[in-house]
């Protein structure tokens, strides 16, 4: 099984929250990087309170995938701007109060007046920025680059 479903896996366990199964899916990820990733997310968010992240641009498909593992497992508050978005300063400092990350997704939905409206205000806000290239369209790459601006030390096997 990957490291980040035994890295979930072990820390659930300390807290009695799950047993291992005799089954062959792991009981963590269910076969899905997409879930391995979102719960290696879940977890620390919800551990450092962390739980408020702003996604500026992306892909509509992934968005939607994000918005079904929340209800699948609750905890995280997501916040979703497209890249079609008007906006002032003081729309993207309102948007960017309280939040614990903001990912920018660039490419063909991020025009870049968008993206440095969202930097500048990040950086205002003093809230973790991370940056996603076009070409990386996954949740595991969203809860990846989220963990890394939080300096949270990963296995990246993405493509395990």
């Amino acid at each position: 099984e990957a490291d980040v479903c035994r890295e979930v896996a072990d820390t659930f366990a300390r807290q009695g929250l799950i047993e291992f199964g005799e089954k062959h899916l792991c009981s963590i990820c269910q076969g899905s990087d997409a879930r391995g990733w979102y719960k290696r997310l879940l977890l620390t968010a919800t551990h450092t309170e962390r739980t408020k992240i702003l996604i500026v641009g992306g892909d509509d498909h992934v968005h939607q995938q994000l918005k079904q593992l929340n209800r699948e497992q609750t905890g995280i508050q997501w916040e979703f701007v497209i890249g079609q978005s008007r906006m002032d300063m003081s729309t993207a400092n309102a948007k960017l109060s309280h939040k614990s990350a903001v990912v920018l997704w660039g490419g063909t939905h991020l025009p870049h007046s968008l993206s440095n409206l969202f930097k500048t205000a990040s950086e205002k806000a003093q809230v973790p920025i991370s940056v996603l290239a076009p070409g990386q369209r996954s949740v595991a790459s969203v809860c990846l680059s989220i963990l890394k601006s939080w300096g949270v030390p990963v296995y990246e096997d993405l493509d395990h």
